[in-house]
């Protein structure tokens, strides 16, 4: 049998701000708008820049990913 869906809103903890956990933060949050059953409360951990403080000229300095993304990477990115 199926465990019972949580009736409490889940909380989740995202570790890292990078493509991936932004990504999981984004699914998370749509998963809420096209879900009745549950609700997730996503909370985002980033050890680095507070990139909300920056201005655009601050976000231009720090923005720097030196990533090569799979084809199941860039399929993810693509479909938000």
């Amino acid at each position: 049998a199926l465990a019972p869906m949580p009736t409490q809103p889940v909380r989740v903890v995202v570790v890292g701000a990078g493509p991936s956990g932004l990504l999981a933060c984004i699914n998370f949050l749509n998963r809420n708008a096209n879900s009745n059953d549950v609700t997730y409360h996503v909370t985002l951990v980033e050890r680095g820049e507070d990139y909300g403080a920056l201005d655009a000229s601050g976000l231009e300095k720090k923005r720097s990913w030196m990533i090569g993304l799979s084809t199941h990477g860039l399929t993810a990115i693509r479909r938000v």
